[in-house]
């Protein structure tokens, strides 16, 4: 009866621990599948990102191009053609990743961003460099953060390959397109700035004069070219006022 007792003792501890080891099991191959389920899915978004990028690449092509054409800036004309070769080369690099894994690439651009094509073509002069430019400041800002995300955890070898190997582009254009935008002056089209500057020039005739209160003489000859933005150089007071007194045999009425 003991001996019995024993071996029953024994072939329980063997059950027990078997039953241990298959769940242990189990869930070693639950934690597989999960992972298994979780890198499938990852991958997934690598494909996604591919197939958007695609979709990015082709619009800011056309958008550039088309800036090569319409746009009044110089400055915007040679950004839209920089952006013209670098998208059509990192374009040419996306489809050898997107065939290699066996991504089919959308071949025409949806409706809607037909649509915003469309737009862009009924804007003129600066109106449109202003367009333009808001346009690409969003889109490489947000073509960064993918990118940046894309080249440290992309599933994907090659995937990741090509968001680092892009990335240092993109990040140049931001640059370039937020000191466009942001720099002051340096937003402006060319013939705003002009505009701007010139209106920002103060009459040399309506300074006030000296303030001891006593007289100065202008030049007739040196005032006369600045025509009707200058007030006539004859005699002026301390108080600011232009008399009516010829100097130098120019009167300072004749150049207003």
């Amino acid at each position: 009866m003991v001996r019995y007792t024993r071996m029953a003792a024994i072939v329980a501890c063997l059950m027990m621990a078997s039953a241990v080891s298959a769940q242990q099991e189990q869930t070693g191959q639950a934690q597989q599948a999960a992972q298994g389920q979780e890198a499938t899915g990852a991958k997934q978004l690598d494909k996604l990102f591919l197939k958007q990028t695609a979709v990015d690449n082709t619009f800011e092509i056309q958008l550039s191009q088309l800036a090569e054409q319409k746009a009044q800036d110089q400055k915007v004309k040679q950004f839209a053609q920089m952006l013209v070769q670098d998208h059509q080369q990192a374009k040419q690099q996306l489809q050898q990743v997107a065939q290699k894994n066996q991504v089919q690439l959308p071949n025409e651009l949806p409706e809607m961003k037909q649509e915003e094509l469309s737009a862009y073509r009924q804007l003129q002069g600066s109106e449109f460099d202003q367009a333009y430019l808001s346009c690409m400041k969003v889109a490489h800002a947000k073509a960064v953060a993918q990118y940046e995300e894309k080249s440290q955890h992309a599933k994907i070898p090659e995937v990741k390959q090509f968001a680092q190997q892009t990335l240092p582009k993109l990040r140049q254009h931001k640059q370039q397109v937020v000191a466009m935008t942001g720099g002051g002056d340096e937003a402006q089209p060319a013939g705003s700035r002009q505009h701007n500057e010139s209106d920002r020039q103060t009459p040399t005739g309506s300074q006030p004069g000296s303030s001891s209160g006593g007289t100065s003489t202008g030049s007739g000859t040196s005032s006369s070219g600045t025509g009707s933005r200058e007030t006539g150089s004859g005699i002026t007071t301390g108080s600011g006022t232009t008399g009516a007194g010829s100097t130098g045999g120019t009167s300072g009425g004749g150049s207003r």
